[in-house]
């Protein structure tokens, strides 16, 4: 466990009981709005699910709005209504979007997303990335040149304008109108890969890193932004835990011998509603310092 993990658990256990005011009033407010890209099933569905069910257990009437952000469209309409059976007053609103597919119109089709609703009439907003793609699980230098250009397309290039333009239409916001959400949390789903090189997996390890470092430069901007000194603005990067997810399957299958029995280890596995719920856990005890990186494993060592 690094130092600022150590230092996070630590302040959830000290603060655990004076949290709950702060959820109350800022953290998970009446009014909140979630922008879940990657929201068709597997961890992104969990992520939806244990949201809901976290706004719950603050105020059972919460106007919590999702939009879900996806290529199936039938799939997150099943994430919308099983977000509904935990939290009847949950809305949601579904935006198809291809972020494999950064073409020209690639910016306007996100700002359309952005665009259809007012950040303004909520009182808490969250971006959460959780859209992925691991291929190609592979050496590098067996690496195909149409796989390379997906995964950076996909993990990174479509991942940076979806936070550009959504910093771009928050700060249009809180310049142009009075009322202004008071807290803003950009999540990305992340990876023990972004730390470590995982043999086999070249490219995935390489844009978890750099998803994670750009956090970290929107932390330190949105710092310095004047705009934004009265809004409180966070970034976390989530290291989810080995998933039965489809994407697991896929690296079971890798090149690399050693990664393959790792995967294969079902001792590893973590319930993807499990690591959803720590997740939104540490959300709530919000003792982690912007931009950094949280693991799923030191959550559970710390419980």
């Amino acid at each position: 466990m690094d130092l600022y993990c150590a230092k996070t658990f630590s302040k959830m256990a000290d603060t655990s009981v004076k949290r709950s005011t702060r959820e109350i009033s800022n953290l998970f407010p009446s009014k909140a709005l979630v922008l879940l890209i990657g929201a068709s099933k597997g961890f992104g569905r969990s992520v939806a699910i244990e949201a809901a069910k976290k706004w719950r257990q603050v105020r059972d009437h919460a106007e919590l709005k999702f939009v879900l952000i996806g290529r199936d469209e039938n799939l997150m309409q099943e994430t919308g209504e099983a977000v509904k059976k935990e939290l009847e007053t949950a809305n949601y609103s579904i935006h198809k979007l291809d972020v494999s597919v950064v073409d020209d119109a690639f910016e306007k089709r996100v700002d359309a997303v952005f665009a259809s609703e007012s950040f303004a009439d909520f009182d808490a907003v969250y971006l959460i990335h959780n859209s992925g793609w691991v291929q190609p699980t592979c050496y590098l230098q067996n690496a195909t040149s149409k796989d390379i250009r997906r995964s950076v397309n996909l993990n990174f290039t479509s991942f940076s304008i979806l936070n550009a333009r959504f910093l771009h239409r928050l700060l249009e916001t809180v310049s142009s109108s009075s009322s202004r959400p008071g807290v803003v949390r950009i999540l990305q789903i992340s990876s023990l890969a972004g730390l470590q090189p995982f043999p086999s997996l070249p490219v995935y390890s390489a844009v978890k890193a750099a998803r994670d470092m750009l956090m970290r430069v929107v932390a330190a901007e949105m710092k310095e932004c004047k705009e934004m000194q009265n809004c409180d603005l966070k970034t976390l990067s989530w290291a989810p835990g080995q998933l039965a997810t489809d994407m697991m399957k896929e690296v079971r299958e890798c090149e690399d011998a050693n990664v393959r029995a790792a995967a294969s280890n079902l001792s590893f596995n973590v319930e993807t509603s499990h690591s959803a719920s720590l997740m939104w856990k540490v959300v709530a005890a919000d003792t982690f310092e912007s931009a950094e990186h949280v693991d799923v494993f030191d959550v559970i060592k710390s419980l």
